[in-house]
């Protein structure tokens, strides 16, 4: 699901910017000069170029755009999928078998796959809360791919992967967008990325 457009508050963004160039303000946020002007003049932005503007000169998210006051950061926490290792064993197949640590269950789940436990439900409701979801090791994330990311910080995010040329920046977008908002990153920022394939059960 791409993100969504919204409109920006024209007349904070000129006070935002000040005796500032456009073609400064525009660095210092991440986006174009041309994509900067636009945004002035009124056209609609992406919702994860408005978390840029906000974060890189540390305002509120509903100062650069209204429509997105309720999900300031400063009042509701990102929801994000924090992602557990269930368990995994290689069959002499060559397969990997999926094991349930405490129930002591097993299942086929083919070569290359790993089964990794959600809790959230910022990507409900294709993901839910306590789902296995099941991730190719191999297999290219490609736009539109929901993937688990694993960041250099620590972090590990399951969401929707774009990636945008213009900025040269990946969005995570969350399935469920009222409750949680787009990450974005640099693709320097991960360590490792699967395609989700699907989920256990």
């Amino acid at each position: 699901m791409p993100a969504r457009s919204v409109k920006p508050d024209v007349q904070f963004l000129r006070n935002l910017r000040g005796s500032m160039s456009i073609q400064n303000a525009a660095r210092k946020a991440g986006v174009s000069e041309n994509a900067w002007s636009r945004y002035e003049q009124g056209e609609l932005m992406r919702e994860d170029i408005a978390y840029k503007i906000a974060e890189a000169f540390g305002v509120d998210l509903g100062q650069i755009a209204p429509q997105l006051a309720a999900l300031d950061p400063a009042r509701i926490s990102p929801i994000d999928l924090t992602i557990r290792a269930v368990g995994i064993a290689s069959a002499g197949d060559g397969s990997i078998i999926f094991e349930e640590n405490e129930l002591g269950e097993t299942e086929r789940v083919g070569e290359d796959i790993i089964a990794y436990e959600v809790d959230g439900n910022s990507m409900a409701p294709v993901v839910l809360n306590g789902q296995r979801i099941l991730l190719d090791r191999k297999a290219t994330v490609r736009d539109g791919d929901i993937a688990l990311v694993h960041l250099k910080d620590g972090r590990q995010f399951c969401k929707r992967y774009f990636y945008d040329e213009d900025a040269k920046m990946i969005v995570l977008q969350p399935q469920n967008q009222e409750t949680a908002r787009p990450i974005v990153i640099k693709e320097s920022d991960i360590s490792q990325i699967y395609k989700v394939i699907g989920t256990l059960f």
